[in-house]
C-alpha cells in the first residue's frame, strides 16, 4: 500500500494546482448566488485534496500502531465531514430563504458525496480498531480515497468549465 499512498499524496498535491487555475480564471469567489456556490465548491474541493494529501502522508510514516492509524483516519473522516457541511451551510441557507436559485440535485451531490465518503472512511477506521490485521484499514479505505479524488477532480473541472461558460 506504500505505492498507493505515495501516488495519492502526489496526485492530491498536483491536483490542487488544477483547483488554483480554476479559481484564478473564474469570477471572484465573493458575493451571493452562483458565485457563493462556486466559493463553496472551491473550499470543499480544497478540503478534500488537503485531507487526502495529509492522510496519505501520515499513512506513509513507518512503525505506526494499528490503533493510531485507525484513530487518525477516523479523525480525518469526522473533520472532513464537518468541514464539508460547514462549507455548504451558507449556500443552503440562501436557498432555503429563497435568495438564490440553484440546481438542487447537483448541489446536494456536492455536499452528500464527500460526506458519504468521509463516513465510510470513519467506518474503515472503526473496522481497523476491531481487527488485529494491519491491512484492514488499507483494504477498506482505498476505494474511498479514490471516490474522494473523483469528486474533487469533478469539482475542479466544473469550476474550470463554469468559469469559461458564457453568461446565461
Amino acid at each position: 500500500m506504500t505505492n498507493f499512498y505515495l501516488t495519492s499524496a502526489a496526485a492530491a498535491a498536483t491536483l490542487v494546482g488544477l483547483l488554483f487555475v480554476a479559481v484564478q480564471i473564474g469570477p471572484p469567489l465573493v458575493g451571493a448566488g452562483p458565485i457563493r456556490r462556486r466559493h463553496a465548491m472551491a473550499r470543499s474541493t480544497f478540503s478534500i485534496f488537503a485531507t487526502l494529501f495529509a492522510l496519505s502522508l501520515f499513512l506513509l510514516l513507518p512503525d505506526q500502531s494499528i490503533r493510531l492509524r485507525a484513530l487518525v483516519v477516523i479523525a480525518a473522516g469526522v473533520v472532513g465531514a464537518y468541514r464539508a457541511i460547514r462549507t455548504w451551510i451558507p449556500v443552503w441557507a440562501d436557498k432555503l430563504q429563497g435568495r438564490i436559485e440553484f440546481r438542487l440535485l447537483q448541489t446536494a451531490w456536492l455536499l452528500l458525496g464527500p460526506v458519504t465518503a468521509y463516513i465510510f472512511l470513519v467506518v474503515a477506521g472503526l473496522q481497523q480498531l476491531r481487527s488485529a490485521d494491519r491491512a484492514v484499514l488499507d483494504r477498506n479505505s482505498a476505494g474511498w480515497f479514490i471516490v474522494l479524488f473523483l469528486i474533487a477532480v469533478r469539482n475542479s473541472w466544473n469550476l474550470l468549465v463554469e468559469a469559461n461558460a458564457p453568461p446565461a
